[in-house]
This record gives structure tokens, C-alpha cells and sequence, in this order.
């Protein structure tokens, strides 16, 4: 069994802004937690027929987006350890340096600016956050952005700038972005695909939700992304995270024409794809408490001794 733990960003010890970014030593903490219960291995290790030792993991760790954090705060720890990974990016703020716009918008609640938001006039409802509770913040933040990227396909860039601009209008300030959650440069990227411990794959050209959009569109968003990464690392790119998780069949088939040989996903549950194309994730956020953590590997860990004892006595 292969273990895949995907994460978005690392950051400094301090109090986390999101979900997305988890404080370097908490990360540091899960991956010597991971050392002990498993074997980690390499993206170019996909394709063959992996060893498995009695009742330990296989791992690949995984990031995606694009962050400045995974250079300032991921890849130390990771070099420390020698840990290889996995890094998925998106490569229309690559090349453009603008901030992503999910983060812009996490910000301005994350940092006290606006504690609700009425856009209606875009048919996203009505957003109103607790004052207090990391989780039950995240939850309503997180709501605010499926809705926007649910309609992402509908929405025409000006539209988004448009509930920024609501944003802005309404907000006591302007979020400051820190450089951690800003995106990496094309030179910065080119500098880590040169590392051998670690692989580059793609997150799409525009992080839009594949399965909301027509043919043409997911072609472009999956070959002009993978052209890009090409060009800027030097190297074959084989592997695709699928934004936000959304695959099916259609767009696997995609991934395949684009050049793609491994697709990630979130989970599989519910679609019959090639698994090769649909390698489920077990994703981890800045709320996940160490316990937490630790109860949810044993979970995975007890459902892979249960499938080896199963695939013993079939045999």
C-alpha cells in the first residue's frame, strides 16, 4: 500500500492564517511521525513494483499550488530529512507572480477585515464567520470559496475582481499578504526540479475545477500547464493533481491525451477510473491537531493491515 499525504503550504511557527498553511515545526513533528510507521519514496518510484516491508507504508508526500513556503519552510525540513516529494503547481500565477486569488480572499477574514459578505448579486449567497473557532471559521471560508470555484467556469475574470472588489469595499483594510503565501517564481521552480529529491507535476494552467468545464477548455488547461513546466523545468512532466480533487472519467481521459500518466485526486470514491489516474490523498491542514493527525494514520493503517490480511487469505 502507498500512503499519499498532500499538503498546500508550510509556514513560519506561528499562530496558522488558514487551513492551507501549516506551521514548519508541526510539519517537521509529522513527517518524523511518518519515519517511524513508514518507507518514503519517490514520484519516479509510481511506475514500479514497490517492496513492501511487513506492516509499514510506503509514503509520497505531495504539495500543491505553488508557494513561496515550500522553499522558505518545506524544502529545509525535507533536505534535513531527505525526504523526496512531490510538488504540483499551478502555473498561470508561476508565470504572472499575482497572489492567488483563494488567498486573497482567506486573508481578508483570516486577519479580522470582514466578518461577513453579501454577494448575491453574483448568486454565491451570504457569508457570516463566528468570531471565534479556527475550524468552524475554516468552515465558512472554505463554503465562500467552493461556491466561487464552483462558478469559476461561469464567471468571467472581471467577475472575480468584482467580489474582490466587494471585498476591499467592505473591509476596515487590505490584507497583507505574506511572501510565504505568494507564489514561487519560474526561476524558483526551475531550481527545485534541478533538486533530484524532488519531482514537479502539474495543479493546471488556472486551478479551475476540470469537471466544470467543456473539452477545449480542460485540454488547454491541462496542455498549456504542462507545456509551461516543461519549458521551465527541463523535464518530461507525467504527473497532474486534479484543483479542488474533481476528476472523472472524462477528464482522466484528458489527462491521458495531454500526456499525463498519474492523476491525484482527494479520493476515488465514486468513479471507475484507471487507478493510475485517480491515486487517492489523505490531505492535511493547519487545524489537523497532532492527535488528530496520528488517529487518522492509524485509521489508514489498520484498513492496510486488513486489506494485506485479506490479500493473503485469497491467495
Amino acid at each position: 500500500m502507498m500512503l499519499v499525504l498532500g499538503y498546500h503550504n508550510i509556514g513560519p511557527d506561528q499562530k496558522p492564517s488558514s487551513w492551507l498553511t501549516i506551521p514548519q515545526k508541526n510539519f517537521y513533528r509529522q513527517l518524523k511521525i511518518l519515519k517511524q510507521v513508514g518507507n518514503f519514496v519517490h514520484a519516479d518510484d509510481l511506475s514500479a513494483d514497490l517492496p513492501q516491508q511487513a506492516n509499514r507504508f510506503n509514503i509520497l508526500i505531495t504539495f500543491d499550488d505553488g508557494y513561496q513556503g515550500w522553499l522558505d519552510y518545506a524544502v529545509p525540513v525535507l533536505r534535513e530529512l531527505n525526504i523526496p516529494a512531490l510538488f504540483f503547481v499551478s502555473t498561470k500565477n508561476l508565470v504572472s507572480g499575482e497572489p492567488y486569488w483563494f488567498e486573497r480572499i482567506i486573508q481578508y477574514f483570516e486577519q479580522g477585515l470582514l466578518d461577513q459578505v453579501d454577494l448575491s448579486f453574483l448568486g454565491l449567497g451570504r457569508f457570516t464567520l463566528p468570531a471565534h473557532g479556527n475550524n468552524s471559521r475554516w468552515t465558512e471560508i472554505n463554503r465562500l470559496l467552493i461556491a466561487v470555484k464552483a462558478r469559476a467556469h461561469e464567471l468571467a475574470e472581471d467577475e472575480i475582481s468584482d467580489i474582490l472588489g466587494v471585498l476591499r469595499e467592505r473591509a476596515v483594510g487590505e490584507p497583507k499578504l505574506t511572501d510565504f503565501s505568494c507564489p514561487m517564481t519560474s526561476g524558483q521552480c526551475g531550481e527545485l526540479a534541478s533538486d533530484p529529491l524532488f519531482t514537479i507535476g502539474s495543479h493546471s494552467h488556472r486551478h479551475r475545477i476540470l469537471t466544470n468545464l467543456p473539452d477545449a477548455e480542460v485540454e488547454q488547461e491541462l496542455s498549456y500547464s504542462r507545456k509551461v513546466l516543461e519549458g521551465v523545468c527541463g523535464q518530461t512532466i507525467s504527473t497532474i493533481a486534479y484543483p479542488n480533487g474533481n476528476y472523472d472519467q472524462r477528464i482522466a481521459d484528458a489527462a491521458v491525451s495531454a500526456g499525463y500518466r498519474f492523476g491525484f485526486s482527494a479520493t476515488c470514491s465514486g468513479a471507475n477510473v484507471d487507478s493510475t489516474l485517480c491515486i487517492p490523498r489523505r490531505m492535511v491542514g493547519s487545524f489537523d491537531t497532532q492527535l488528530q493527525f496520528g488517529y487518522r494514520l492509524t485509521k489508514d493503517y489498520i484498513t492496510y493491515l486488513v486489506n494485506r490480511h485479506k490479500k493473503k487469505g485469497a491467495v
